[in-house]
């Protein structure tokens, strides 16, 4: 299983929400302190705050935790100084980081100040954004913000600059900015609620995949690619990124035909989408997606085509080498001295755009060294893993999570090679990183089982033992299970474990090797029959309930019905060939249709969880030994075979965030 790159995850959740200070559109909390100054474009309220010590202030709208717009003091200068300004600096810097901007337009805001209108688009999501520069009384004011915030971002310099009293703010009347954009915002109508709702649902995507719950992930992506397409139009090549994220999330539950189609969908916006690193992205996700069916060749050949795209987009100073670790497990030691010292390198990326870029070839390059592992060239992937975490610790890119999986796939190296010393203490550090990075998630406990297998081939019993049992613990937590493939050498530590000792000790390790074979998942057919079956006694025990999960599991088909239909009828409006059987609702009742089954489906859910609110946990509950027992009567036995497979303890996890 694949997931998103580690570092890409933060630097995504980042750039949805607004830069740091020194960027000119901070991203402060709304507090209770806020001038009222209107309305926006879309009819919301807005007010706004100051942060800075006073020389900036954010506008918040509707109910938005993010401000819509922010604006902040340059310095002095008069109307000629607007020009250069828009062009180059750290204003201009600012906004070309996130945004793509056309050419700047002269107007007026206020009573008459001249100023400078720059039509932008969001590079991640494809919103539209306005940036302002103005001359007030001999200063420079800089302000950028979703484009229906314009009416209220010149009342929102007219309250920092002083020419507005805060309580006439509201009843200022409309600027010349305003009116040079009125037909392009009468044309997309969206509000600050949408672009929230949708960084909402990019996020809770994102953490979803990097905990490995991809049916999760997968509802988050689809509900902003309905919203995106909602605001935007369904033929707006920025919803390519989000397309990109969704077929991942489906290729990670094994539905590959079906992830082949939102691929291809994503390959045809991605040539226009604002983001550069799009189609760089395009080819990595493809890569992890082929990997996932072990097409390695295929995948190996994807990643080096997408590690070439990302660095295209880069500096060269930053992709000049600096050497390779001797040991890949010497990122550890080098990130504690490097967060000690927070002077960057001299050719450090600072871009958030390059930053992303960057990540992206770590993680392309550590892809490549796993299958070229698997297509049996270790050398060469060993090679390849040390320039992934050269890279990383000559970035300064310490990200706990990115660290963790580097050091995940080095171990694996090492145990392929037969260096099991290096490999578990390889997986240790790994292990200390997830724990860190994402504490209580399946990840952990998966790389806990790696390690456990390590220390079983070198006989360290007892340590494997204590590994597998805070693995079986965390497991049991999450309600989840982990590969036949990982759970296989903590049964043999148990079974060790239980021929070490006598009597009721022996019966208790037995019963905890009982336990950890239940938490050995298989493929999408043995959960759709413990989905099944946890119906089938839910409602033994109440028939109601089992008619709310019926609801629940027949509105969940449907929507992703329908989905798969939404799909088809795109992809016939492309020109390509699609089965008949697809496209069984018309055209103009789709959407309609869609609308009301995501409406059923929340009713659904809530349904559900009031008459079984621990259904989910039924999935892959774990039933202690003493239940088993208890339910046997004289004479009756239980047997369970738990089927295993030989392993060389390296892990292919599904396209989380890796």
């Amino acid at each position: 299983m694949r997931a998103l790159p580690a570092g890409f995850a933060a630097l995504l959740l980042a750039s949805c929400t607004a830069p740091p200070p020194d960027a000119y559109s901070g991203g402060s909390a709304r507090s209770a302190q806020a001038t009222g100054i209107g309305r926006n474009a879309s009819g919301e309220a807005c007010t706004q705050q100051s942060r800075g010590g006073g020389s900036a202030v954010d506008v918040f709208c509707g109910t938005w935790q993010q401000p819509s717009a922010s604006a902040a003091r340059l310095g002095a200068g008069g109307p000629d100084a607007l020009p250069g300004l828009a062009s180059a600096g750290p204003w201009r810097a600012g906004l070309d980081a996130r945004f793509v901007c056309g050419a700047a337009e002269p107007t007026t805001i206020l009573d008459g100040a001249p100023a400078l209108l720059l039509p932008c688009t969001r590079k991640v999501g494809g919103w539209p954004q306005v940036a302002l520069l103005a001359s007030v009384g001999g200063t420079i004011y800089g302000a950028d913000g979703i484009q229906p915030a314009l009416p209220v971002i010149p009342r929102a310099i007219g309250v920092l600059s002083g020419q507005v009293a805060p309580e006439a703010a509201a009843a200022l009347p409309r600027s010349g900015a305003d009116a040079l954009l009125a037909s392009r915002l009468a044309a997309q109508s969206f509000s600050a609620g949408d672009v929230g709702q949708y960084e909402q649902l990019i996020m809770a995507g994102t953490r979803a995949n990097l905990a490995e719950s991809f049916p999760a992930a997968e509802e988050a992506y689809r509900a902003a690619i309905a919203l995106q397409q909602k605001a935007l139009g369904r033929n707006s090549p920025d919803q390519a990124n989000a397309l990109i994220l969704l077929a991942l999330q489906v290729s990670n539950q094994g539905r590959y035909p079906e992830a082949d189609t939102l691929f291809v969908q994503a390959g045809r916006l991605a040539p226009r989408a604002m983001d550069p690193a799009i189609p760089a992205r395009l080819l990595h996700y493809r890569a992890l997606h082929e990997a996932n069916q072990h097409h390695d060749g295929v995948a190996l050949d994807l990643l080096r085509q997408a590690e070439a795209a990302y660095a295209a987009l880069v500096p060269p100073e930053a992709l000049r080498s600096r050497g390779e670790l001797s040991s890949t497990f010497a990122l550890a030691s080098r990130g504690s001295a490097r967060v000690n010292n927070p002077v960057p390198d001299a050719n450090t990326v600072v871009d958030p755009s390059q930053q992303s870029a960057v990540i992206g070839i770590i993680e392309t390059r550590r892809y490549q060294a796993i299958m070229l592992r698997d297509l049996g060239r270790p050398r060469e992937g060993e090679a390849m893993i040390r320039q992934a975490a050269a890279m990383a610790a000559g970035q300064g890119m310490r990200q706990p999570v990115l660290t963790a999986r580097l050091l995940r796939t080095a171990a694996a190296g090492a145990g392929s090679r037969g260096d099991l010393d290096d490999a578990t203490a390889g997986l240790g550090l790994s292990s200390s990183a997830f724990g860190q990075a994402l504490p209580g998630t399946r990840p952990l406990a998966e790389t806990e089982l790696l390690r456990a297998g390590r220390l079983l081939q070198t006989g360290r019993d007892d340590a494997a033992l204590a590994s597998c049992r805070r693995a079986a613990t965390l497991l049991r937590d999450l309600k989840d299970g982990a590969s036949q493939s990982l759970v296989q050498p903590c049964l043999e530590a148990y079974s060790r474990a239980a021929g070490r000792v006598t009597g009721a000790d022996r019966q208790r390790v037995l019963a905890e090797m009982f336990e950890a074979a239940q938490l050995a998942q298989g493929g999408v057919t043995s959960q759709q029959i413990a989905r099944s079956t946890a119906r089938l006694g839910e409602n033994a025990r109440d028939p109601r309930v089992g008619t709310a999960i019926r609801r629940r599991q027949d509105a969940g088909d449907r929507l992703a019905d329908l989905t798969r239909q939404r799909d088809a009828q795109d992809q016939r409006a492309r020109g390509q060939d699609v089965a008949a059987e697809l496209g069984r609702v018309p055209p103009a009742d789709l959407d309609a249709q869609l609308d009301e089954a995501r409406k059923q489906m929340a009713d659904a859910d809530a349904a559900l969880q009031a008459a079984s609110p621990n259904y989910g946990q039924l999935v892959q509950e774990v039933v202690p030994a003493a239940d088993v027992l208890a339910a046997l009567h004289d004479g009756e036995a239980f047997a369970a075979i738990t089927l295993g497979t030989d392993t060389n303890g390296s892990i292919r996890v599904p396209a989380s965030l890796n």
